[in-house]
């Protein structure tokens, strides 16, 4: 019987290993994970390179990067030809640390999109491309002012290789092989289509190093990786293209300075724009009235979500200098959900976020600005500072304070500076330099723009700062508004507006 007991503990104990931790949990995970920190840390000493780095665990390599190089700085990203050779700088630096050789990537040129400008280069093995990566793309985005690279590229050694079998036979063996193709008992007159490249014959396994085979790669309803030499079938799947719908949304006080409730509620962020890799090309979307992004493609991955909407882009300002942009990763798609919680972050940019796209859509509906007209806006959230909000009309941004994070009123203020500045054409009501009599007239009336309609966006005459609120309905003229105590500075400097 002891006999028995102890064999049925060994067979426990070997099976655990086939199910086994995560592949994320795993000490070959570890060990890498340490490797690619190194690099990392030399990279950026070697480089001059300041911000965020991703790593490709299967590869042990980079596959992203979001920051600058201390030392390039870039005056004119209109300039192409400038921005040719701030490329070439940025690929040199590059060259050591991505696994495919220089003589492998040809440059496919720069181009131009609605966020700036980029070079892209694709990797081609003995003429031959790499099915499913070999890529590299340098993008210096002119909005945030920050460099992002994407990187696909694996090592393949310039060993040549010359494919014993035809597009023909690797036709017969997927008529062979595949006998029920959904596509041809459709269309009998279509064939398979495939093309030689080199193909990762591990692709589905992701605790296993790469191995790069010349293969014939193709076909209809399934697909067939097919050694171009020995015609060994390394993969043999069923695939179509799928979708894949994100939902992004975020924490958002909607009663904080209406009754002073902090109770959050999670919201779905509409207009916010989210990255994604298909087939190995970089897209982006805006997210939908309800959230929703779709992306579309074989192979969908890297998906991650910005703060960011088509006017406003925002900044973490309690990291300082390099203020980086508020970004999330998907990382389930079977619960393909991005979140902004406020717990993440100093001065909640999610409840920030959420009210600023809210209040522009607003005064949009309510017929005070049209959208296409507001400006486009820089938004520091969870700064340190006296006043809780700033607006600087020279410099497109807005600064709002850590401690006005849970709170609406500040940087709906803020916003209405903005719309009064540009509407009156570059001017606030109060002219510079100012004298008491102007300042009391028509700086009440600065003010009284940029409280009243953040109360009626909130249908409340409530207008709250962290440390007090005001009652408007108490206040009859916009003396009365100007001579509300927290108006620090009007009048000061006409490149500064604060509260």
């Amino acid at each position: 019987m002891k006999s028995n007991v102890t064999f049925l503990i060994l067979m426990l104990l070997s099976v655990l290993p086939i199910f086994g931790v995560p592949y994320e949990q795993s000490e070959e995970y570890t060990r890498k994970q340490a490797i690619l920190n190194e690099r990392a840390e030399q990279f950026k000493a070697e480089t001059d390179f300041i911000g965020e780095i991703s790593f490709n665990h299967q590869y042990t390599m980079f596959s992203s990067m979001m920051g600058n190089f201390r030392d390039i700085e870039i005056t004119v990203p209109q300039d192409t030809l400038i921005m040719k050779k701030i490329f070439d700088q940025v690929f040199t630096r590059l060259k050591p640390y991505i696994p495919a050789s220089e003589g492998q990537l040809l440059c496919m040129g720069i181009t131009r999109n609605m966020f700036g400008i980029y070079v892209s280069y694709k990797q081609l093995v003995n003429g031959y491309p790499v099915f499913g990566a070999g890529s590299l793309k340098i993008s210096y985005y002119s909005r945030v002012k920050q460099f992002s690279i994407v990187n696909s590229t694996v090592h393949i050694q310039d060993v040549s290789v010359k494919p014993k079998l035809t597009i023909d036979d690797a036709l017969k063996i997927y008529s062979e092989n595949v006998l029920n193709d959904e596509i041809l008992i459709l269309f009998q007159n279509r064939e398979a289509k495939f093309k030689l490249s080199y193909c990762n014959i591990n692709e589905y396994k992701v605790d296993t190093e790469p191995i790069y085979r010349l293969c014939w790669v193709g076909g209809l309803a399934s697909k067939l990786v097919i050694d171009a030499v020995s015609g060994e079938i390394y993969v043999y799947d069923n695939v179509s293209m799928h979708d894949l719908a994100v939902n992004i949304g975020g924490t958002a006080l909607l009663q904080s300075d209406n009754i002073g409730n902090l109770n959050a509620s999670n919201e779905v962020f509409n207009n916010t724009i989210v990255y994604a890799f298909c087939d190995e090309l970089e897209i982006y979307r805006y997210s939908n009235d309800q959230g929703n992004v779709f992306f579309h493609g074989e192979l969908i991955s890297n998906v991650k979500a910005y703060l960011q909407s088509s006017k406003f882009t925002f900044f973490d300002g309690s990291i300082t200098p390099e203020s980086p942009q508020f970004t999330k990763n998907l990382t389930d798609e079977l619960d393909p959900l991005i979140m902004f919680d406020y717990y993440d972050y100093i001065g909640n940019p999610s409840n920030q976020y959420y009210h600023s796209v809210k209040y522009l859509d607003w005064l949009s509906n309510n017929g005070v600005t049209d959208t296409l007209l507001y400006p486009e806006l820089d938004i520091a959230t969870g700064c340190e500072m006296l006043s809780s909000g700033q607006y600087y009309p020279l410099g497109s941004l807005i600064k709002i304070s850590r401690e006005s994070g849970m709170l609406s009123s500040p940087i709906c203020h803020e916003m209405t500076h903005t719309l009064v500045y540009h509407t009156l054409g570059e001017n606030f009501f109060s002219p510079f330099p100012p004298n008491s009599q102007f300042q009391m007239l028509f700086g009440g009336m600065d003010e009284a723009f940029s409280i009243y309609y953040p109360c009626a966006y909130r249908d409340n005459s409530s207008f709250r700062f962290p440390e007090l609120s005001y009652d408007l309905s108490n206040t009859i003229n916009v003396i009365s508004i100007l001579n509300m105590k927290w108006i620090t500075s009007l009048g000061q400097n006409p490149g500064i507006f604060k509260v």
